[in-house]
């Protein structure tokens, strides 16, 4: 059944301009002090209650104004035709409804008693040019004969409607909403979608210009390369010629795949904050009265979540993709065996180190937050650093010492060269998922260690392997890791900085559909939805800011490395 819709009005205007009488004929009867009637109709088919309220004479008095336009939805100022006077007095009307009212109230003015023709003051044209000025509707009645009475309040209800329901449909997200949930000062959730979309549009709009021009320019080598290639080895040449074909299908192949991808996780995320997932997941995954137990609970949802609605693209990007342009190796059941060691170590890892982090927040406060979390999290990179290529790598792959010979000796002599002190000399299996080559370094002090990928072995020659390693040992050289590393420190400290001061806002929280009013320990906001909010909302304009920084910064690292390497 439809639902009725209520819709305040308030009929205002000098006394004696025959605002009760037109309330009196609309409503079928008198209005006695400050009264109001109501009226069921039906406007665009909608079921409307049409609450009127009449200051009957009050007005005089001038002692009702902030409560009397509290809530209204529409303003009809009325003035009489034959009196002069309170024609000029409807500018001050109106400044009273914009002083008392919301701003979005909608207005009509109305020429009364226009059945008075003998002792008409003002002119149609006259009212209709002050309407005009102001921008809203003009429209004359007579409460005497009933001319146009109806359609003045039909005009103001259906203005009014219009503004209820884009209020209604700001007010329907997010869907879901905790118990005792009040709305936010601040509407962060629109503010993210928007952000979000306009982003999209503008990555979009980036993506289709390199694809434009990568379809544009065929098959052919870029002249700039083809010059640079010409001047070095002529052979070579014949061979980027050849494989250029392939290359350009496969850069328009992945051009694609990025825009469908990026639009279906713009779609999904945006449905997400609508329907109000967040505060709909917390409670079904508050099953204890631990906030910290919760928490986990609730992000091994997410990351479940996240990994099972990823599995369709990643596929496809595997087997369909990849395979297609002859780079995938991988199984369908190392794929999935993959997937499931990586769910496996984010519990046992990420677990703790969640649950360590939760828990600083709560102990420390918003004060010295960002020090102590700053601090956990320099900890929490150099251990997984130290591990990651020694216990965590070999899970996946099979690492084995590189076997003597000219390129061994080739790589020694190189590292010699630049005084890097070389540890062990590794290849990897890369083959075993795809043909794609790599080659990579890592290690403290000491104990570096350079790693082959086999690929990389049966696709280059010796110096061109050689040629790679020193671009990568240009970036040591340069010491390009140890300032990504100080980089990264210093961007976790100003972002933790920053939640420090938003963790108490309650806008935040309630903008997606949460009652509490902070995260701080009296608001009784969990934690982890106050950074999970505050790293999608508040600080994703300024992290797309810093990537772009650092992406220039990584352009210039990239030539400094070429530069040593040559």
């Amino acid at each position: 059944m439809m639902e009725e819709v209520v819709v305040k009005i308030n009929v205002i205007g000098d006394l004696g301009v025959g605002k009760s009488s037109l309330l009196g004929k609309f409503c079928g009867g008198p209005t006695v002090g400050m009264d109001i009637c109501e009226k069921h109709v039906v406007i665009n088919r909608r079921k409307v209650v049409l609450q009127c309220w009449d200051t009957a004479g009050q007005e005089r008095y001038r002692t009702i104004s902030s409560s009397y336009y509290r809530g209204v939805h529409g303003v009809i100022v009325v003035f009489d035709v034959s009196a002069r006077e309170s024609f000029s007095n409807v500018k001050q009307w109106l400044h009273e409804v914009d002083r008392y009212a919301h701003q979005d109230v909608r207005k009509v003015i109305v020429g009364n008693k226009c059945d008075l023709t003998e002792e008409r003051w003002i002119s149609t044209h006259q009212a209709q040019e002050l309407a005009a000025s102001i921008g809203v509707e003009y429209v004359e009645t007579s409460a005497k004969t009933g001319r146009n009475v109806e359609l003045v309040f039909e005009i103001i209800a259906a203005q009014a409607l219009t503004w209820i329901r884009k209020e209604d449909q700001m007010a329907i997200i997010p869907y879901y909403r905790q118990d005792g949930h009040e709305d936010a000062a601040v509407p962060y959730l629109m503010v993210s979608l928007i952000f979000g979309f306009v982003l999209h549009l503008w990555e979009s709009y980036l993506d289709f210009r390199q694809h434009v021009r990568t379809r544009e320019r065929g098959d052919k080598v870029p002249p700039e390369l083809r010059t640079l290639v010409a001047k070095l080895e002529g052979d070579l040449l014949s061979e980027l010629e050849e494989k250029a074909p392939a290359v350009q299908a496969y850069a328009l192949a992945k051009s694609r795949f990025k825009f469908v991808a990026g639009t279906w996780e713009l779609l999904q995320s945006t449905m997400l904050a609508c329907a109000g997932a967040h505060a709909f997941v917390w409670d079904r995954c508050a099953l204890t009265d631990g906030e910290i137990k919760n928490s986990l609970v609730f992000c091994a949802a997410w990351v479940l979540y996240s990994t099972v609605t990823s599995l369709p693209f990643e596929a496809y990007s595997t087997f369909v993709i990849e395979q297609k342009h002859g780079f995938n190796k991988t199984t369908v059941s190392l794929f999935f065996i993959d997937k499931v060691k990586t769910l496996a170590l984010t519990a046992a890892l990420g677990g703790p180190v969640v649950a360590a982090l939760l828990g600083i927040i709560r102990a420390v406060g918003p004060q010295f937050l960002a020090v102590y979390v700053g601090a956990f999290m320099l900890c929490v990179s150099l251990f997984f650093v130290t591990i990651f290529p020694v216990w965590i790598q070999p899970l996946f792959n099979k690492y084995e010492p590189l076997e003597d010979g000219e390129l061994r000796a080739a790589i020694e002599d190189l590292a010699a060269s630049v005084h890097y002190p070389l540890y062990k000399l590794f290849t990897v299996d890369g083959s075993l998922r795809s043909s794609h080559s790599n080659a990579y370094m890592y290690g403290f002090f000491k104990f570096k260690r350079i790693v082959l990928y086999d690929t990389l072995l049966k696709q280059a020659k010796t110096d061109e392997i050689v040629a790679i390693l020193a671009h990568e040992l240009g970036h040591w050289s340069h010491g390009h890791t140890v300032v990504g590393f100080v980089v990264m420190q210093l961007y976790t400290l100003a972002s933790f900085s920053a939640f420090s001061k938003a963790m108490a806002d309650p806008s935040l929280y309630r903008s997606f559909g949460f009652r509490a009013s902070g995260a701080t320990p009296t608001a009784g906001a969990p934690v982890v939805v106050g950074l999970f909010l505050f790293f999608t909302t508040l600080w994703e304009p300024v992290d797309h800011l810093l990537s772009f920084l650092l992406t220039i910064n990584s352009r210039r690292m990239e030539f400094q490395a070429d530069q040593a390497a040559s």
